[in-house]
């Protein structure tokens, strides 16, 4: 299902709610599925739930553990009794972007959303690298499966989803490739691997990782950029991720094209769990945080419903 956007439309209704909602161009009759995931308000989106006093959303600061080292992490716990859908949301390189207002829209609507950084990033103790992210990523979906956190966090395990931006993005994508047990992936403006960078790109790129990495702790940089970019593109990705309920939003003036390839790679095979948006913003979707927030909510509500009242 691809739907792209290059003109926004702004509708004025739901005018009591003083919101707008965006007018879609569909490309084809086998996209109006998709409609109503960008277009229908979801509630989460501009209202706080019920409160709960006796099983009271909250937030609690953490170590999700990997090889030894203890990340920084932050569990956002939603409100209510039973199990909750719960997400591990992973932010990009160096991560300045974190899109924690998507972890509280989706908290509102009854998910548990664990964020955290890597190895070596915002503190965390360790080095960074795209090889030490990866198992990073890992490790916390294993943190999210173990008995005693499932206990204690009302982890639904049969309803895990795994979501991220940019690098978070590419890693997310390579965890659903290799795990078909989690609910469904989301990839937001997911970063493409490119090995086949020309020398002064790459000449370039390790300049740009020495002047701009104050929230990394790296080995070298010239080790960096090469472990960077030794990674497969996106797209030999896509016969991996087919079958895995997928959203993917590309932003048109970022990473929109190389999404788009990776979108259209899975639809060859897997047309029926795949939900494609390419939007006209740039890579942290500043214009149009709200578009986002409602397409990954209402997302989101298709991979829960089965529990929702």
């Amino acid at each position: 299902m691809y739907i792209c956007r290059r003109n926004i439309k702004k509708k004025r209704e739901f005018v009591r709610l003083g919101l707008s909602i965006i007018a879609l161009t569909i490309l084809g009759a086998t996209m109006f599925p998709s409609l109503s995931i960008a277009t229908e308000i979801n509630a989460a989106l501009i209202s706080d739930p019920k409160p709960d006093f006796i099983n009271p959303a909250r937030m609690e600061a953490l170590e999700v553990p990997s090889e030894g080292i203890g990340m920084n992490a932050v569990f956002y716990l939603a409100s209510g009794a039973g199990l909750h859908p719960t997400m591990l949301l992973l932010h990009g390189t160096p991560g300045n972007e974190q899109n924690l207002d998507l972890a509280q829209a989706a908290r509102r609507d009854g998910w548990n959303v664990l964020t955290m950084h890597y190895r070596g990033s915002w503190g965390a103790a360790g080095k960074y690298s795209l090889s030490n992210a990866l198992v990073d990523t890992t490790a916390a979906m294993d943190f999210l499966r173990i008995p005693e956190n499932v206990a204690k966090y009302h982890i639904d395990v049969k309803k895990l989803v795994i979501a991220g931006h940019s690098t978070g993005g590419y890693n997310a994508a390579s965890y659903a490739a290799k795990d078909h047990r989690i609910a469904g992936v989301v990839l937001i403006d997911a970063w493409n691997a490119a090995p086949d960078v020309s020398p002064p790109d790459r000449a370039e790129f390790i300049e740009y990782v020495k002047k701009s990495s104050q929230a990394l702790v790296l080995g070298s940089p010239e080790n960096y950029v090469g472990d960077f970019l030794s990674r497969n593109p996106l797209v030999n990705l896509a016969s991996s991720l087919a079958g895995v309920p997928i959203l993917i939003v590309g932003a048109e003036k970022a990473n929109g094209a190389e999404n788009k390839i990776l979108s259209d790679e899975i639809a060859k095979i897997d047309r029926k769990n795949l939900q494609t948006f390419i939007i006209e913003t740039d890579h942290s979707f500043s214009d149009h945080r709200i578009e986002l927030s409602n397409i990954f909510l209402n997302w989101l509500y298709t991979i829960a419903k089965v529990s929702k009242k």
